[in-house]
């Protein structure tokens, strides 16, 4: 289907062009190789700047640091394949172990330092990770873990800390740097589809599931990008979310790839977003709708130094005030963990600000939309997005029910609902995959269910999305109480505290409502879609947390 446009709309031509530019580049043969590359063209510029921490590293800093942990790192027995997961915060010392991890061929698994000792405990087993590097901030996390796997032995952690490390049975991080060889270089040859990264992701429904990610899905993401915005002068990155989410992290390699800066904050703020993209030359970024409407309105607006942003689901109007406003181009896409990029909207594609459209099939991306029967359906009609292309994940690890649920050869199933127009341009207008994305972060409804069914009180709980302007979705949860108990005796309060307990911060189900039955599918289980169909006003008759009422 991504085939089906308009060859004379600019949009069009110039993503044809774009097409055929990235077909045309010859990636490097790993990670390591394009640090190593750039390190030797531009060895005293800043690579990256941790905007809280007012630290920088140069490309050659950051190649040599790296090094001299992925020597340390193979000393302590690390190997080609084995797994080594990462808890630690935006961070000098994130990017150098990403590094050193890519560079040995081992494998990353990215951990949100947010997670709560019962959370650790499923991603570090079911990732089968060996090894881990974590801060001293989320040292008591780690250590309130009940079920820590038992390759994650003592002398297979790595202690990051600003302080003298007290642990002596935990390896220090900063003594592995002084001790590793700068000239480095792995023993066993590292290739472009030798696995990179295991990233957790809500996936469809369930508890995390990890996307297996090679050495070329992350280097065709970060030229492919390159290419979007070859047109434009651009130096300096923003990047304001954690470096264990692929935003970050694609945001550093494609600063590399272009010999650049990122500079890295370790939270979104609305309030300093516009004083540190003035304040560090910022040339691109991602510029939220939240954040655009956050920002009071100034005379000065337009006096910055932003070339192009990434404007994601901005739509009619406020798309054009964006623009207009801080004298920006700003464009949409639509990417997903699993495939990388899907579809961009061409800078050219000036006719479409404001119509809500996610763009064109991204170069080496054919796009397909399918009915019930796996049909391809007319065009304007609406179908399941899926998608194929070199550099895709190789699946979910160790998850073949999961896979073979999402494959059909080599296309994969996105689980989106999506329209294509008669230029070409698709539009994503809804999902069926039960998943809750709240603030930029992926929650399974699934998973926020088992722990309220940790409750006695608790018989049965439906974990559903309700809109919100700020954050896109909020999570609601409807209680069926067990027999006898009565909504005085299981308060939101207990809910909430037994929640806090057990789940990071932002799964904890603002909305909680209490019903006496749900509606049920053939095979008895919750029909949510009935009960978001019934539901009018979502909020009527639910305890607001955020805002301490019932509604």
């Amino acid at each position: 289907m991504s085939g089906k446009e308009n060859s004379t709309d600019k949009g069009v031509q110039q993503a044809e062009q774009i097409r055929e530019a990235v077909f045309d580049v010859v990636l490097p043969q790993n990670i390591g190789e394009l640090i190593g590359q750039i390190a030797q063209e531009k060895p005293n510029k800043t690579a990256c700047y941790i905007i809280e921490k007012q630290h920088g590293l140069s490309y050659l800093e950051l190649q040599e640091k790296s090094n001299r942990l992925a020597d340390s790192l193979e000393k302590t027995g690390v190997r080609k394949a084995d797994h080594v997961a990462l808890l630690l915060p935006n961070s000098p010392e994130f990017l150098i172990s990403w590094l050193a991890i890519a560079k040995l061929g081992a494998v990353i698994v990215p951990v949100n330092n947010n997670y709560k000792p019962a959370e650790l405990d499923y991603v570090l087993a079911d990732s089968k990770s060996s090894y881990l590097i974590l801060d001293e901030s989320c040292l008591s996390s780690f250590q309130g873990m009940t079920h820590r796997p038992n390759r994650l032995a003592d002398s297979h952690i790595v202690l990051c800390t600003d302080q003298q490390n007290d642990n002596s049975v935990l390896a220090d991080f900063n003594q592995l740097l002084e001790t590793g060889d700068p000239d480095f270089s792995p023993k066993q040859l590292v290739c472009l589809d030798d696995l990179l990264q295991i990233q957790y992701t809500s996936g469809t429904t369930g508890f995390p599931k990890g996307c297996m990610q090679t050495h070329e899905y992350w280097l065709l993401a970060a030229f492919t990008a390159l290419e979007f915005t070859k047109d434009f002068e651009i130096e300096n990155c923003l990047s304001v979310f954690p470096l264990f989410y692929m935003e970050a992290q694609i945001k550093f390699l494609l600063s590399v790839v272009r010999g650049g800066t990122v500079y890295l904050a370790k939270q979104p703020s609305i309030s300093k977003l516009m004083q540190w993209i003035r304040d560090y030359e910022i040339h691109t970024c991602t510029f939220h709708e939240v954040a655009m409407k956050g920002i009071p309105v100034a005379e000065d607006d337009a006096v910055n130094p932003l070339v192009y942003v990434n404007a994601f689901q901005y739509k009619g109007d406020s798309h054009s005030q964006l623009e207009t406003r801080f004298d920006v181009v700003g464009r949409d896409a639509f990417a997903m963990t699993e495939i990388g990029m899907g579809t961009f909207v061409p800078a050219a594609a000036t006719h479409m600000v404001g119509s809500g459209s996610c763009g064109l099939a991204a170069p080496m991306r054919e796009l397909k939309i399918v009915d019930g029967d796996g049909g391809e359906v007319d065009q304007g009609k609406s179908g399941t997005l899926w998608v194929r292309g070199p550099g895709l994940f190789l699946g979910y690890f160790e998850k073949p029910e999961a896979n073979a649920a999402e494959f059909n050869g080599d296309w994969f199933c996105t689980g989106d609902i999506a329209r294509q127009d008669q230029n070409g341009y698709f539009y994503i207008v809804g999902r069926t995959k039960e998943m809750i994305k709240r603030s930029g972060e992926n929650i399974a409804a699934r998973e926020v269910e088992s722990v309220l069914r940790q409750l006695p009180e608790i018989s049965e709980a439906a974990v559903l999305a309700v809109p919100d302007a700020i954050r896109r979705e909020e999570v609601k949860a409807l209680l069926i109480l067990a027999q006898g108990i009565s909504p005085e005796q299981c308060p939101p309060s207990l809910v909430i505290e037994h929640c806090a307990r057990q789940l990071a911060q932002f799964k904890v189900p603002r909305y909680i409502g209490y019903v006496k039955n749900f509606p049920r599918t053939p095979s008895n289980k919750i029909a949510k879609q009935q009960i978001q169909d019934q539901a009018g006003e979502p909020r009527i008759g639910t305890f607001d947390r955020i805002d301490d009422v019932w509604r």
